[in-house]
């Protein structure tokens, strides 16, 4: 018969692999330790553009190459010029992330399981999963909170034109629940794009985003061979349109967004890394603490304008 013992946690010190911590693995009775896995994937980093600035503060710009069209005019008359609006500017500081850890001479020395150096092997997942938290804050305060260089949230009803002239354009869909008819919406809101003059700009609906309560209606979608919701046998013409990306990170349980085709910086999502995430040796004077490394990144997350993607915050 299977017994168990009762768990007290002890710790010496933050950071700290010390032998009175990790009793168990020190146990010469124990046999079979098991390796606690740390499901940390990278989901979000293909909506971002990736920089790599070379200071700490720096500026990120919507500027763009559209112009007007030309107009009816004869050789002879004045010239009709005209000029690119210009962009909205946004800077952004990138700002240093650490973490350590360190193991005691004695802990090193007394790990029958040889599991030290699979313990301190999590820092760099532990950079994965800042990284990530990093690019799905931009989907976690999409309409309330962050601002992008318009001035705006990155999903709005009224995100104003580099040409003020052009008026306005909006990226924000009415609350609602993934469906087909939200999805369609979405689909269509996007292919009516326009761009800073005002001209129609379409965006072809490329990935539809969202957190795991919605995975099912996601599937559903994207997948039934007929419409899905309704009792009429028609082709579910929806299928296969997109793909879908599950964000495990997504704070809110009903927010959906279809993101376009948009490539480079016209994504409008910046992800500026500094300094890549990386470990070093951390050296110590105390002889008994004879192991240590420490994670290090830099980076800043943030947004222009982006008009590859529509938003809505579900219901």
């Amino acid at each position: 018969m299977a017994s168990a013992s009762a768990v007290t946690n002890w710790y010496a010190s933050p950071g700290m692999l010390d032998h009175r911590v990790f009793v168990d693995l020190l146990d010469k009775a124990m046999d079979v330790v098991w390796d606690r896995g740390d499901r940390v994937e990278p989901q979000l980093m293909e909506l971002f553009e990736k920089t790599t600035p070379k200071t700490d503060s720096f500026k990120i710009s919507s500027v763009s190459s559209v112009v007007d069209v030309p107009v009816k005019n004869e050789d002879g008359a004045a010239l009709p010029y005209t000029q690119p609006a210009p962009g909205f500017d946004k800077t952004l500081t990138t700002v240093n992330y650490r973490r350590a850890i360190r193991a005691t001479d004695d802990m090193r020395s007394m790990d029958l399981q040889g599991k030290v150096k699979l313990m301190v092997s999590g820092l760099p997942k532990a950079c994965l999963r800042l990284r990530e938290f990093g690019l799905v804050y931009v989907l976690d305060n999409a309409f309330a909170n962050e601002v992008g260089a318009d001035g705006m949230y990155l999903c709005d009803t009224s995100h104003p034109q580099e040409d003020n002239a052009a008026g306005t354009w909006d990226n924000l869909q009415t609350a609602a629940v993934l469906s087909p008819t939200t999805f369609s919406a979405s689909r269509v809101a996007l292919r009516k794009r326009t761009n800073e003059k005002g001209f129609v700009d379409p965006v072809i609906a490329r990935l539809l985003v969202t957190g795991p309560d919605n995975q099912e209606m996601a599937h559903k979608i994207l997948m039934s061979s007929q419409q899905p919701q309704t009792s009429l046998n028609d082709d579910n013409w929806n299928k296969g349109a997109v793909r879908v990306k599950i964000s495990d990170w997504l704070t809110s349980t009903t927010a959906h967004f279809l993101f376009g085709d948009r490539e480079g910086p016209a994504r409008g999502l910046i992800y500026a890394e500094r300094v890549a995430p990386n470990l070093k040796p951390v050296p110590y004077e105390d002889p008994d603490i004879i192991w240590g490394r420490r994670a290090k990144m830099a980076f800043a997350v943030g947004f222009t304008t982006c008009r590859n993607v529509e938003g809505n915050a579900g219901a």
